[in-house]
Formats: C-alpha cells, structure tokens, sequence
C-alpha cells in the first residue's frame, strides 16, 4: 500500500498518521481510511488525522469527491484533519473542499511540524471553551 498508517503518538493514541509516498490512488486513500476506523474504533477521546504528504506533490483526479465522501463517514470523535506537505494545488483543493461543503475539519499545513502545532492549538482551543 502506498499509503501507511500508524499512531503518531505511540502512548496517548490520539494522532492518526498517514504517511503517503511519491505516488498512491484512491483505492490506498480508502484502505488507509478503513485502517484508521479500526485503528480508532473504540476511542472514546478525540482523535486527529495528520496526514504527511510530504512526499506526495500529486494527488489523483476526483479529490473533490473522495474528500467529500471521507468527510461524510468520519465518526464524530475525529475534530482535524492536517494535510502536511502538499502542493500548491492540493492546499488549494482542500480549501475548496472546506469552502464548498463547509467542512470546518479539514485544514492544511507546509510541514509536520506545523500540522502539529496546528492539532495542538485546536485542542487548547477546546479545552478552554469547556472549562
């Protein structure tokens, strides 16, 4: 499979990382998607994707759609989605996406170390507005 997926995090099981190499399809897109419902099935705590694109500049036709339809399957204790590394075009279709459908979980981010920061602030974010 091209695409692979593991805990970001070993311990607190938290961040769901997919690691994508140069070149996958839509068929890994969705296998990496059934991995992580598995993976995360019986989380009763938030959990994050980070997926690390990295080493990806290209994504396949359809992103759009394929977008769409993970967006709609996610279980409700997934809050982010963190697009490492992309291209230019790929931040631009995952914009799109979010402006389109209003998906307010998908955001992007130009290393992994940013996607962290990203995860992270989030989660501040919500333990203030429930303390």
């Amino acid at each position: 499979m091209s695409i692979t997926v593991c805990w970001d995090d070993d311990d607190a099981h938290t961040i769901i990382r997919w690691d994508f190499a140069e070149k996958w399809s839509w068929d890994d897109f969705h296998e990496a998607f059934r991995i992580s419902m598995e993976m995360g099935q019986h989380s009763l705590h938030r959990i994050d994707v980070l997926a690390n694109a990295t080493k990806s500049p290209h994504m396949p036709l359809g992103a759009l759609a394929e977008f769409r339809r993970l967006d709609e399957q996610l279980p409700p204790v997934v809050k982010l989605i963190v697009v490492a590394g992309s291209s230019p075009f790929t931040r631009s279709m995952i914009e799109l996406f979010g402006k389109i459908y209003r998906a307010q979980s998908w955001r992007t981010a130009k290393s992994v170390d940013e996607a962290h920061l990203i995860i992270a602030h989030d989660c501040q974010r919500e333990q203030d507005l429930t303390a």
